[in-house]
């Protein structure tokens, strides 16, 4: 895995937002609330800087974006990590299928996405509005630990 994911959250994301900024035109807005001292075990920070760049790639890829709102933020009332990654582009009709139905389609990019949500006992909802872009939101139940 990248280096990078033993810094955790905070710098994963400004390296993948640094990595997508050189390539594309879009722009991006980014708010992360979370100290540098905040500890996030590795597992959670893949989850969370794959999950990123998909839907980052697929903006690009399909959204026809002129700009991106990401925000990662600590929710102490609940205890989890909330990644929220929005567009202003154009959106898919993908928000309301089903991990199957994603798999028969052949978007296995955002089946991963769901995987890897998963796989860190986090959920992953996409919610697409025709001409008002799409939103993907990340939330990975954690209790936050500090140095």
């Amino acid at each position: 895995y990248p280096p990078v994911l033993e810094q955790g959250p905070k710098w994963a994301i400004e390296e993948v937002v640094d990595e997508f900024s050189q390539r594309t035109d879009i722009a991006i807005a980014l708010e992360i609330n979370l100290s540098d001292e905040t500890i996030v075990p590795i597992p959670i920070t893949r989850a969370i800087y794959y999950i990123l760049t998909e839907a980052l790639n697929n903006i690009h890829k399909h959204a026809q974006a002129a700009i991106v709102w990401i925000s990662l933020d600590y929710c102490s009332k609940n205890e989890r990590l909330d990644l929220v990654v929005e567009d202003d582009g154009q959106a898919g009709s993908i928000g309301h299928l089903s991990l199957s139905d994603l798999i028969r389609g052949h978007h296995f990019g955002i089946a991963g996405m769901h995987e890897f949500a998963s796989l860190v006992g986090g959920s992953l909802y996409l919610t697409a509005h025709p001409e008002e872009g799409t939103q993907h939101i990340l939330q990975i139940p954690y209790q936050l630990r500090e140095t």
